[in-house]
């Protein structure tokens, strides 16, 4: 397995980890900084891994025998209990800064120096694709297992989920998107498909809440002729909506989509999974309506609570030409999945509450 983190992107190493990745055919799972390290269409893609990665992704970290991780520090959401990341492989961890070797997971063969450059050397240096016919195999096979879903009856609200899918699918394929911190953020990384790097701008490990709306300020004016999207959601777009004035003064095209379940989502989420239901300051059902907000900072707001309406509001966000707000009102009982829970074993993963109790 090769493991891309975000070290694979500040190298400016993703052409390098393609051409090793696609040459010796070895799967590749990213870090949630990695996010745009390595094509997810790309047949050897198998996600994003650890607390929400995808089946696949955790499946392959548990069950290899050699993981190579790139620019990566082994963060706690991505390895889960480190006595069980990747029980019986060999780790092999490049990484410029030696303070991060064996840090958090022990490292076997510890390669220092610059992502782009080691990549090289470990190409120069193989001669042939291992012999790994039957583990590719069973990586599609968990990919076909596992796969990222989500139900849509007609009796219940609108699914976040589908509303990054629906998105995902008009947006411009080198769409940049930001987002704050919580199940929004959860759901942009798993329903959007990232193709091209730097294409995934997000506060990562350091769970900053409120980073969503001035970071697709910055994105818009560090590359102007680029789609930007925001994903927020209702807890973390009240913390910075302020900057709308700015992104309203400069006149700058961004989109952002508020997921608006009326929760602190992530920490009700935890409430209810491990703390036997008990909610305590999670729940905002008085927020504002903040397509009315928005028009209220000078910017175009819509509110969107009809499935089939998704497609056509997105639309007329897109087309409008200066920052522009949806007010997605999403069901408030949709929970990020799979989920491992913290310092879990990665294969151990729940699909549903009720599995996330039985661990």
């Amino acid at each position: 397995m090769i493991l891309a983190g975000g070290g694979v992107i500040k190298s400016e190493a993703c052409d390098e980890l393609h051409s090793f990745a696609t040459e010796y055919e070895i799967p590749v799972i990213t870090t949630m900084p990695g996010l745009g390290s390595f094509p997810e269409t790309e047949d050897l893609a198998l996600g994003m891994a650890g607390m929400h990665g995808t089946g696949a992704a955790n499946m392959a970290i548990t069950n290899c025998d050699a993981l190579v991780g790139v620019g990566t520090r082994f963060d706690d959401r991505l390895t889960g209990g480190v006595d069980s990341f990747a029980p019986d492989a060999d780790i092999i961890h490049v990484e410029i800064d030696p303070a991060e070797i064996s840090k958090n997971i022990e490292a076997d063969f510890p390669l220092i120096g610059d992502a782009e450059r080691v990549l090289e050397q470990l190409d120069d240096t193989l001669t042939r694709p291992p012999e790994a016919d039957a583990w590719r195999e069973q990586c599609a096979t968990w990919e076909e297992e596992y796969p990222l879903a989500y139900e849509m009856p007609d009796d219940e609200p609108l699914k976040p989920q589908y509303v990054v899918e629906t998105f995902d699918e008009m947006a411009d394929d080198d769409a940049i998107v930001t987002t704050g911190v919580g199940q929004h953020q959860m759901w942009a990384a798993q329903f959007w498909t990232y193709t091209h790097p730097r294409t995934w701008v997000s506060s990562n490990g350091l769970g900053t809440m409120g980073y969503g709306v001035p970071s697709a300020i910055g994105a818009k004016l560090g590359a102007p002729d680029t789609e930007v999207v925001c994903f927020d959601g209702d807890g973390s777009f009240l913390m910075t909506v302020q900057e709308l004035s700015v992104a309203v003064r400069e006149n700058l095209d961004i989109t952002y989509v508020v997921l608006n379940n009326e929760a602190v989502g992530m920490v009700r989420q935890w409430q209810d999974g491990f703390y036997e239901g008990r909610r305590m300051a999670s729940e905002y059902p008085w927020i504002p309506e903040f397509d009315k907000l928005a028009e209220a900072f000078g910017a175009r707001g819509f509110r969107l609570e009809d499935p089939e309406n998704v497609q056509e509001t997105i639309e007329a966000a897109r087309e409008y030409d200066g920052p522009a707000v949806i007010d997605a009102i999403i069901d408030p009982g949709e929970n990020v999945y799979p989920m491992v829970p913290s310092g879990g074993d990665n294969g151990q993963f729940a699909l549903s509450e009720a599995h996330l109790e039985m661990l």
